[in-house]
């Protein structure tokens, strides 16, 4: 077996379908569900015990609610065992500059 797991809450691992029209979907979905340009109370850095240069990233974390930060895939001769269209993708939420780079964690468990 092996997990994926992301260090940080508005980036995650996700098992899908590789499929454009499906990315899509989703995008639609986040944006009538947490609408980019709308107010979240994360984003109001003076009431929060943070530098005033933190990120205003309160709509990241809310989309974040749909993805998990790690997976587990079972692996059976050094192979994961995904399905036909299963992908793993790193799912990416805060798209504020200056980009940020990401640590990921793979524990295999097993033999």
């Amino acid at each position: 077996m092996i997990n994926i797991y992301s260090k940080h809450t508005t980036c995650g691992v996700k098992i899908m379908e590789k499929e454009i029209l499906s990315f899509v979907d989703i995008i639609n979905h986040l944006e009538k569900s947490a609408p980019e340009g709308d107010s979240y109370q994360h984003d109001r850095i003076e009431l929060r015990q943070v530098p005033l240069t933190e990120r205003i990233n309160g709509v990241s974390h809310v989309r974040m609610l749909y993805f998990p930060l790690s997976e587990s895939i079972p692996v059976i001769e050094r192979q994961p065992q995904l399905g036909k269209w299963q992908r793993i993708f790193l799912i990416e939420m805060d798209f504020a500059e200056p980009f940020r780079e990401r640590e990921i964690v793979l524990t295999l468990y097993g033999e």
